[in-house]
């Protein structure tokens, strides 16, 4: 996606304010999430993985190291990036009893960054 759009912008010169979401921006980079700021795309974290699939994700899927960045707000952060946090429901239901899944909830996710079973990634 990032080179589609740095390929588009370089064949035109139309500025337009047109404002690109970059969805499930799970397991962007440093390098990437600054190849967003220049180009003027706000990623989109879904900090509920780091939830419900953090374990998997640390154990089978993105092995520990991309694991403890998954969702990396603390990096766009210190980038001074725009970005949002998002919850796809149904694949993550809303407002749970828990309250796991209630907007304070993602929030939570996105700040504590604790799995299902207790592993902190990427504190």
């Amino acid at each position: 996606m990032i080179q589609a759009m740095q390929w588009a912008r370089s064949q035109t010169n139309i500025v337009t304010d047109t404002r690109f979401v970059m969805l499930h921006s799970q397991t962007v980079r440093d390098d990437q999430l600054d190849q967003l700021g220049a180009l003027g795309i706000t990623p989109s974290f879904f900090p509920g993985h780091i939830y419900y699939w953090g374990d998997k994700h640390y154990s089978t899927f993105l092995g520990p190291s991309r694991a403890n960045r998954m969702d990396p707000v603390a990096s766009a952060i210190a980038r001074n990036l725009t970005y949002t946090l998002h919850n796809d429901s149904p694949t993550i239901a809303m407002g749970s009893a828990k309250g796991y899944n209630t907007f304070i909830g993602i929030i939570s996710h996105a700040v504590n960054r604790k799995t299902i079973k207790g592993r902190v990634l990427g504190a």
